[in-house]
């Protein structure tokens, strides 16, 4: 037992002091594959109607009636053009990040 706590405390220690700072921008995307996505998130946060409520509000998973688990899928096209000014952090020419994404989601509700 104390060479498993020594193991694991040492290897959470690694991966702790290993990780590098990530400098990123990104869109929050809530197309999750849901029915919520037809309905343009109206009510995104307080409908209860099914599994992808963890989503977005876990409290409603209490009501739900049954256990239960839903799989979505749906193509996304993102078009994102972009210029680099003074007052962005990298240097380079403008671009253009535009292309068809996968947006996807798995959620099991268990009672």
């Amino acid at each position: 037992m104390t060479k498993r706590i020594v193991r694991y405390g040492l290897s959470g220690l690694f991966l702790l002091l290993w990780g590098a700072p990530a400098f990123a921008g990104g869109l929050y995307l809530y197309e999750i594959g849901s029915p919520d996505v037809g309905l343009a998130a109206a009510g995104y946060a307080a409908r209860a109607q099914d599994a992808s409520t963890a989503f977005s509000n876990p409290a409603g998973m209490t009501r739900l009636k049954q256990s239960q688990v839903q799989f979505g899928a749906q193509p996304m096209y993102l078009h994102v053009k972009f210029d680099s000014s003074s007052g962005t952090t990298v240097s380079g020419g403008n671009g253009d990040a535009s292309a068809w994404i996968p947006a996807a989601g798995t959620f099991i509700v268990h009672h």
